[in-house]
């Protein structure tokens, strides 16, 4: 687990600099944390280090998945907060082939054990804690 103290915005592009080669090793990034942690803020400066433009990145919480295109690579950014079962999580996550997942309120996927045996060791967990002026933002890279 390493764990990152973010107390403004302006220190999120340094730590995601400095981690983006840890995040292209991992296919799925699941992001949980409470409405208003920074679950999205967070993928913003992530795909923006990914050289796409974060003005265009908004939670896709009616559409569930979002497609960013750069290049040969597809990243998507899914947002699983209207979902109730694991079945309906999974259709969405394997309705877009993707080079990286962004996801949104994933609990609903980790807390079932087929998920790992399907995802080959490519899951990072990033679990943020908020109080009154700082977010705690917790990655847990998952090897089964």
């Amino acid at each position: 687990m390493v764990t990152f103290n973010i107390n403004n915005k302006n220190n999120i592009p340094p730590l995601i600099n400095n981690m983006l080669v840890n995040i292209k090793k991992y296919k799925y990034h699941i992001f949980i944390g409470e409405i208003g942690a920074g679950k999205t803020t967070i993928i913003k400066f992530i795909l923006n280090c990914l050289k796409i433009d974060m003005n265009i990145v908004t939670s896709p919480t009616y559409n569930y998945i979002k497609i960013f295109n750069q290049k040969q690579k597809k990243f998507a950014h899914v947002d699983l907060y209207r979902v109730n079962t694991y079945e309906h999580a999974l259709e969405i996550i394997r309705s877009e082939e993707a080079t990286l997942y962004f996801i949104e309120w994933g609990a609903i996927l980790i807390n079932n054990t087929e998920f790992y045996e399907t995802i080959n060791n490519k899951l990072t967990i990033w679990n943020i804690n908020m109080n009154t002026n700082q977010r705690l933002l917790n990655t847990y890279p998952i090897l089964i």
